[in-house]
Parts: C-alpha cells; structure tokens; sequence
C-alpha cells in the first residue's frame, strides 16, 4: 500500500510540475530558451524512449541536434506543416494531422516551426516548434506526436562521422544502429491541459487501488 501510495504520490508531483512551471518566468533564465527541449547528444541515443511535453499558450519547444553532421531525422518529412495523429495512449503513425487544420483559431501568419540556418557547432541544430497564443487557441488540446531518429551510442570505437557518411552512401554492407525518439505534444490552455492530467490522475489512482 505504502509502494503503490508512493507511486501515485510521485506520478501527481512530476506532472504538476510539468504543467505549471514556466522557465521563461523565472529570473535568470536567458531570452529565447525554449520552454521545453529534448536533446539528441553528440555520441547518439541510448535506447528507444518516449517523452510527452505539455504546452501552453505562446509556449515553445525545441528538438536539439548535436550529432555528427546534424544526422537526426525528424519524421515525418514534413513536420513543419504537419504531425503523425495522436490517438491517446499511442501514435497513429498511418494518418497525419495538419497543424493549421488543428489551430484552427491561429493566425494565418503564425509560424509554428523555426528552424537554425546556421549550423551551431557548439550548441547543436535547432528546430523550436511554438504554440499560438491564447486567442489563437480553441476550447480544446491538440495532441500530435513526432518520431526522432539518431545514431545509436556507439561502441567499439565506431566514429559517428563515418557512420553517417556510411549512411548517405547507402552502402547494404554496413547497417547502422539507430534509437528513436517518440515525442507526444499536448498543446493548448492551461484549463484544458489541467483538465487532462486530472484525467490522467485519476487513470494512475484507480490502476494503483485495483492493485493493492
């Protein structure tokens, strides 16, 4: 009972501070960081993951690229104007949504995806998607997911630059060992995104108490 009270206790704490914290309010944090951002290091990823991120109004996120050439790849091709469907609790990676379809309120002008032209060799690529602001924002949450690819940490003395170029020679002899990253976007105003995780809540609360 104390495990599964623990469980819930720390499942409530982790995702209330998701939702309600805001680095761009704090003092000390620089201009222009992204309010959330996921990292695909210079030596690769670990193992297959999955994040979920919950955005507010003019709020943004960012997927960083610190790999060897900038060899991540963000699926779908076309992400900057549209995501794979978010059918809760997974990805529907068979039907894609349109991000002006969805934010139907935004402005016309509004940019969703920026991209680095400049290749940072220092901090990384750099695409930083950006939720409309609260009057471009319908009654509702707009769920969609991405899907990261990046090399595999590499072992054995594996230079990440060669397996790249390896990559782009399309050489059948060579396979190269890659890690995905699933990234799920819950994006829309506070009310609606806390309507969520009291939902989600509940879901934990009840799964715990039918184990006990």
């Amino acid at each position: 009972m104390a495990v599964a009270a623990g469980s819930l206790i720390s499942f409530l704490v982790v995702s209330g501070v998701m939702l309600l914290w805001n680095p761009s309010l704090c003092a000390g944090v620089p201009q222009g960081l992204a309010d959330h951002s996921v990292v695909i290091p210079a030596d690769g990823l670990a193992a297959d993951a999955r994040y979920d991120f919950w955005l507010q109004a003019n709020q943004t996120f960012q997927i960083i690229d610190r790999t060897a050439d900038f060899s991540a790849m963000v699926e779908p091709p076309t992400f900057s104007t549209e995501a794979y469907a978010y059918n809760n609790p997974n990805c529907d990676l068979g039907r894609k949504i349109s991000y002006k379809q969805e934010f139907a309120f935004a402005s016309p002008d509004h940019i969703f995806w920026r991209r680095d032209i400049e290749r940072d060799e220092l901090d990384g690529r750099k695409y930083t998607f950006t939720t409309p602001p609260d009057d471009g924002l319908e009654d509702r949450v707009v769920e969609f997911c991405l899907v990261v690819s990046g090399p595999g940490t590499h072992a054995d003395g594996d230079d990440p630059n060669i397996v790249f170029r390896r990559r782009l020679q399309d050489q059948e002899f060579f396979t190269a060992s890659e890690h995905t990253l699933t990234l799920v976007i819950h994006a829309g105003a506070r009310p609606q995104l806390t309507g969520i995780l009291s939902g989600a809540f509940g879901g934990v609360a009840l799964s715990l108490l039918s184990n006990v």
